[in-house]
């Protein structure tokens, strides 16, 4: 297969070129893919009889991402052609080159790389080559660049300006195959085209001449070379398509990009002959010029300070989830490739869980978050011109400080103006043996949401892992502790390896919390992947190992209340072959629990109690213990799901097991409350937020409790003090003992 880039000016022909070049080369057998990168969305027309094609960034503005399909952006015009138009923003609104960004990320999801072609062709708006419309120019998508010019000083302005693009991409190497001379029809042109192409030292390898027919043809919808295959135009064009053969055989036929400089496009304008003595700045002059830059990038970088304030994590953009994910591995540094102001609120987010744990545990376990988190301080000097440099200046710092695993996050910034991280990556790693740079294009919300940018982390991070590493079947790892710890991680911890040690069992790695990088590097050594949580992100998390790594993951996540617990050892000691210890366990347990069920049961019992849930995705162990009190439960009221990407569409049986005993409402707020303590009186409120102090009741604030047996015991206590007490001061027992 071959990928060719075919760009020019606007209004120059491009479109129509590239049409007919893709009928010609089906018409001679080819297989061929056409993708049109110009906001007008129009590349494709002529293929398509003039049918209108639903452009990928509508589409992927449009239609959620679990709906999208490629077969609604990919459409089969003349001749088997497959045709893509990416399209654009609204005028004067957001950036058309990061849109050809985002299509071709979107494309790459939707599965484009799993079909095969012969040739696929770009077509490309060249009149701004910035970072979005430089990407066809990346060797991962043009094997070879035509560019379409005629006589006209600004199309051949653009022309050389998209030589400028291909020489900072690619330097000496050759990847340039010709000028496409599309004549107007204008005195002196030949002359003008012909000059330019010596000083640039490239071939004319089309000229086509000006022609009513191409008038005609697109009139009609179809191309010359359908139309009228026995004209002059038609002929010209089938040659280029020889040449595109041609090219494939013997790629030796491609030239470097020699630009002309801002004194010799003078001289092209004046009609003087090009001076060829005066050249593009060579390699070598190249490299010494981005050398001294790169130095002074590397002294100006400054760490991204961080803000100590306890706040929950916002579910946000797809970088705040990703440097969320990676700012928890120790000995690795997390580098945000974008504004000071972005990674100063990450890092104060992202140190909330670090910096709480630190004052719970009384001693500092590990390196804060934000020691491991760097920014490149993206400016507006960067924004317009690129900001490669100073990241790769901040990459070279570190791995000369001697750290040896680093990741690079890029933000909404480095996304719009597309810069290549990923090139500077590889160059890091070739310049500095055995040190490993991940990126992760999370580029703000631009890819998704938070959930999204973690998970694309995750992906990132398994790649460290050594696949060699045996399992061994007194390990298992524990996958995901986020929100579930939010209040209690460390104790949570304790608790589940104290479980863990009484079954024969060891934690290897807390992934990815409370580890470094040769715990993952050593992940695969556990024999049971347990999930810290049973949410959509822990589960995606949790079959990414699996599929990745081919890792067994335990179905039950961490259990909280008596018959959850009961159940998970019962089935981990199944699944470990220790079911001995297991039973002797269980019985332990539910001997504890029953013992504090019992103390508490008589001041409980026959009372009346309403709950307000309203992040909670789990609340059976609640209503599991208000039951074997001998409560009565006159209500649940449920708020929005707290966790993205679960949207609730109604109660069913998956989401309790008390939903035909117990009175459920949805969409339940304060104002549902209010009414309801006035109404039904009930003697104690459970809720897990604040409600009102002019509610005059006894309520208890209940936050995700800790694993296993021992919290709900301690509540059940917490509840029997608190009915003792007068309700007009019962509210001051609320909340003691979180």
């Amino acid at each position: 297969m071959i990928q060719i880039a075919v760009y020019g000016k606007g209004g120059i022909g491009k479109s129509t070129v590239s049409a007919n070049l893709s009928y010609a080369l089906a018409r001679s057998g080819k297989k061929v893919l056409q993708i049109g990168c110009d906001p007008k969305h129009d590349s494709t027309r002529l293929l398509l009889k003039g049918k209108a094609q639903t452009t990928v960034l509508s589409y992927i503005r449009e239609v959620p991402s679990s709906e999208r399909r490629l077969d609604d952006v990919l459409k089969e015009g003349a001749l088997g052609i497959k045709c893509v138009e990416a399209g654009g923003p609204e005028p004067g609104i957001g950036c058309a080159g990061r849109g050809i960004l985002s299509t071709f990320d979107a494309l790459k999801k939707l599965g484009l790389e799993g079909h095969q072609f012969d040739v696929k062709l770009y077509d490309v708006l060249g009149d701004v080559v910035c970072g979005g419309f430089a990407v066809p120019l990346r060797r991962e998508y043009a094997d070879a660049v035509y560019l379409v010019t005629s006589g006209e000083f600004m199309s051949i302005y653009a022309a050389n300006n998209i030589l400028k693009g291909i020489r900072n991409f690619d330097g000496d190497a050759c990847r340039v195959a010709g000028l496409i001379f599309n004549s107007r029809g204008l005195d002196g042109e030949v002359e003008i085209v012909e000059r330019f192409a010596r000083g640039v030292d490239l071939p004319i390898v089309a000229s086509i001449p000006r022609s009513q027919l191409f008038s005609m043809a697109e009139r009609e919808a179809r191309t010359v070379v359908e139309m009228f295959p026995e004209s002059q135009p038609a002929r010209v064009i089938v040659g280029l398509s020889r040449h595109v053969d041609n090219m494939t055989r013997d790629p030796g036929i491609l030239r470097p990009a020699c630009p002309l400089n801002d004194d010799q496009m003078n001289q092209l304008a004046s009609g003087r002959e090009v001076d060829r003595g005066c050249r593009w700045p060579d390699k070598a002059t190249v490299q010494e010029a981005l050398g001294c830059s790169l130095k002074c990038a590397s002294q100006d970088a400054v760490r991204a300070t961080h803000d100590p304030l306890e706040r929950k994590i916002l579910h946000t953009c797809a970088t705040n989830g990703a440097v969320h994910c990676t700012s928890q591995i120790d000995k690795a540094v997390t580098i945000i490739h974008g504004p000071r102001s972005c990674a100063h609120i990450m890092a104060a987010s992202s140190d909330h869980y670090a910096l709480s744990a630190w004052k719970r545990n009384g001693e500092l376990q590990s390196a804060p978050t934000a020691y491991r988190l760097m920014s490149t301080n993206m400016d507006d000097h960067i924004s317009i011109f690129g900001g490669t440099q100073s990241l790769e200046g901040l990459l070279r710092e570190k791995a000369e400080q001697g750290h040896r695993t680093m990741f690079v996050i890029t933000t909404c910034a480095s996304g719009i103006i597309g810069d290549d991280v990923a090139a500077v990556a590889k160059r890091i790693e070739r310049d500095h043996r055995g040190t490993v740079v991940k990126v992760i294009e999370a580029d703000g919300n631009i890819t998704g949401e938070w959930d999204q940018g973690y998970l694309d982390a995750v992906k990132s991070v398994t790649e460290l892992v050594d696949r060699d590493v045996t399992p061994e079947m007194d390990t298992v790892n524990i996958i995901g502790e986020r929100d579930f710890f939010i209040y209690n991680r460390e104790r949570n911890f304790r608790i589940a390896s104290d479980v863990l040690g009484r079954l024969g069992l060891r934690v290897n790695c807390r992934f990815l919390s409370g580890c470094d990088v040769t715990a993952i590097r050593n992940f695969n050594k556990g024999g049971l992947n347990l999930l810290a949580q049973d949410d959509a992100l822990s589960r995606s998390m949790g079959e990414m190992l699996r599929d990745r790594l081919g890792v067994r993951l335990f179905d039950l996540p961490l259990p909280v209340g008596l018959r959850e617990t009961i159940t998970w050892v019962e089935e981990l000691s199944r699944a470990m072959g220790r079911e001995g210890a297991g039973k002797a366990m269980i019985e332990e347990l539910s001997a504890e629990y029953q013992s504090g069920v019992a103390n508490a049961r008589p001041w409980l019992k026959g009372r009346k109690v309403l709950v307000l849930n309203k992040y909670s995705t789990n609340i059976d162990w609640l209503l599991d213990l208000l039951m074997d009190l001998d409560m009565r439960v006159l209500k649940v009221g449920l708020g929005v799901k707290h966790y993205p990407g679960e949207p609730r569409s109604g109660l069913d049986t998956r989401c309790t097991r008390y939903l035909n005993a117990i009175t459920f409402q949805e969409d339940y707020g304060l104002d549902d409350l209010r009414m309801d303590i006035e109404s039904l009186a009930p003697d104690l409120v459970l809720s897990d937020q604040r409600i009102p102090r002019d509610q005059v009741c006894h309520y208890d604030v209940i936050y995700r409790p800790d694993i296993g047996i021992r919290s709900s015991v301690e509540l059940a206590k917490r509840w029997a003090n608190i009915v003792r007490l007068p309700q007009i001061e019962g509210w001051k027992m609320e909340g003691k003992g979180q």
